[in-house]
């Protein structure tokens, strides 16, 4: 009888271990599952910074880095004050100039007062 409670401890100890290593084995197996899944999500989220990673690069080469832009922008400045100043000469030299048309209204004006003192002369003389 003692054997047979024996035997009977044993199955139930054997079953029991039986059940906790069949539930260790689907927990591994869920755990498996989990970390290849995360390792696929990884390598993605990885690739996906890589690519990210290329336009970045790609982007700053179109970019124009300060030091030149600085630069241009110094050269443009000055071009644009010398222009200005340049353009501002000319306009003072033009308005300080009388134009041919003013030339041509002075000298007929002139002409004209002339015509008239010699008409009036005439007139009071004949």
């Amino acid at each position: 009888m003692e054997e047979a409670l024996c035997q009977a401890r044993r199955a139930y100890l054997e079953n029991s271990i039986k059940k906790d290593v069949s539930v260790l084995e689907a927990r591994m197996d869920g755990m498996d599952k989990a970390v290849e899944l995360k390792t696929v999500e990884m390598e993605r989220r990885l690739e996906g910074l890589n690519e990210l990673r290329s336009e970045v690069i790609k982007d700053r080469e179109l970019l124009v880095k300060k030091e030149g832009y600085d630069l241009k922008m110094a050269m443009l400045d000055s071009w644009i004050t010398a222009a200005n100043e340049k353009l501002t000469t000319l306009m003072i030299s033009y308005n300080n100039r009388i134009s041919l048309a003013s030339w041509l209204a002075i000298v007929a004006t002139i002409i004209s007062i002339i015509n008239i003192l010699v008409f009036v002369y005439f007139a009071t003389k004949g």
